[in-house]
Order: structure tokens, then sequence, then C-alpha cells
């Protein structure tokens, strides 16, 4: 699934950059494009499969942070 969508994530980024080659908006599409692919892997495991549990992330985080110190 996550492969799937940055699959479909980076063709939106070679479309917005191709679309728009020598245009001053490239680099705004091509931001805007990366942003929502970051939101698509976010959102589809977190929010809508219930895979990833911000608790876990957050427990997982610190205790990465304390093996870490």
């Amino acid at each position: 699934m996550a492969s799937a969508v940055m699959g479909m994530g980076f063709g939106l980024i070679e479309f917005a950059g191709d679309s728009m080659f020598g245009s001053k908006n490239s680099n705004i599409i091509s931001l805007a494009a990366q942003i929502l692919l970051g939101l698509f892997l976010y959102i589809i495991p977190v929010f809508l499969f219930r895979v990833i549990r911000l608790s876990e992330v957050r427990q997982e985080i610190k205790s990465w942070v304390k093996n870490n110190q």
C-alpha cells in the first residue's frame, strides 16, 4: 500500500515538474505534491487502517531517545 502511494506521489511530482517546466510556479507545485504525498503516507496507516497508533509512536520515540543517551 505504501509503495503504491509513494509511486503515485513520485509520479505526481514528476508531472508537476514537467508540466510547469520553466515556470516560476513549478517549485510551488512540486512542493505541494510532496506535501500531499506526506499527508497520504501519514493518513492512510494512522487514520484509515489504525495500524499505527500515536501513543505507540510516542512510546517508540521515548524508548529510542532513552537508549541513545
